[in-house]
């Protein structure tokens, strides 16, 4: 009766540590596919392993679609950033962030901001690669818009000025000229 005893807390346990797993990679997944980032997985191989559904949704591919598939296929840029991670030997995130021009399903030309983590087991060996991206096509739009406001701000400004430049010396002659056609009576015949 002591092992039966053992045995059934042994297993009472072990449910609540599979509930307790359970609830922590529920949480894990709702994070993950609450936010607005792309986020992909990538094995050693270059096989997409995970797909949020942000990254769903920026580039048009469905997570189903590309899972197992080379990432080489859906961002051809993906190489570049993984020598830029690669060769990176004082590995810090806010210098491995790059823009690439990205070709989403549809066809729609993409400016992302992309980053790139190492993936590593609770060991803490290497296992892969995270790609995090944001869509950062209308922030681009907006930035062009800005720029452009700003440069036809600026020829107003010289051109108000120049008005002024102008205006002055012509005041000054105009004032002189009325003042001669008062005084000047000149017989013109």
């Amino acid at each position: 009766s002591f092992v039966v005893e053992k045995e059934r807390k042994t297993r009472t346990l072990l449910e609540e540590k599979v509930t307790a797993f359970d609830q922590l990679d529920l949480l894990h997944r709702s994070i993950i596919e609450s936010i607005d980032t792309g986020i992909v997985t990538v094995d050693l191989m270059c096989r997409i392993k995970s797909f949020n559904r942000a990254a769903e949704e920026i580039t048009g591919y469905a997570s189903s679609d590309i899972e197992d598939l080379n990432i080489h296929d859906v961002f051809p840029e993906y190489g570049e950033l993984r020598e830029k991670l690669n060769q990176a030997s004082d590995f810090d995130s806010r210098k491995n962030r790059v823009e690439i021009m990205f070709q989403s399903k549809s066809g729609t030309a993409l400016v992302q901001g992309c980053s790139m983590f190492f993936l590593k087991d609770s060991q803490g060996k290497r296992i892969g690669n995270i790609l995090v991206f944001q869509d950062l096509t209308e922030i681009k739009k907006m930035e062009r818009h800005l720029e452009m406001n700003r440069r036809l701000a600026f020829v107003g400004e010289m051109a108000a000025g120049l008005a002024h430049e102008m205006r002055n010396p012509l005041a000054s002659i105009s004032g002189s000229i009325q003042m001669l056609r008062k005084g000047l009576h000149l017989n013109l015949s």
